[in-house]
């Protein structure tokens, strides 16, 4: 490929992308202070439901993985 073609990324951090950053942080930080209460509040069984939740949120996603792989399959198969 020539290099007039291709496209030049740019090493760049717009105040949007720091922003979003920051927010992440502030949203983990909650969720990890808020499982912390909730563990010294039930005890060890909160980590076991959330291993389960999790578990249950990663078969979701494999599921709809193969779901999507299904449909663009069958539209490659109807053209």
């Amino acid at each position: 490929m020539e290099k007039n073609n291709q496209q030049q990324l740019k090493r760049t951090m717009t105040s949007r992308h720091i922003t979003m950053m920051a927010l992440g942080g502030a949203i983990g930080a909650g969720l990890f202070k808020g499982s912390s209460a909730a563990i010294d509040m039930a005890g060890p069984s909160v980590l076991i439901a959330y291993l389960l939740g999790a578990l249950f949120y990663y078969l979701l996603c494999k599921v709809l993985q193969k779901w999507q792989s299904a449909i663009k399959r069958q539209e490659r198969l109807e053209i």
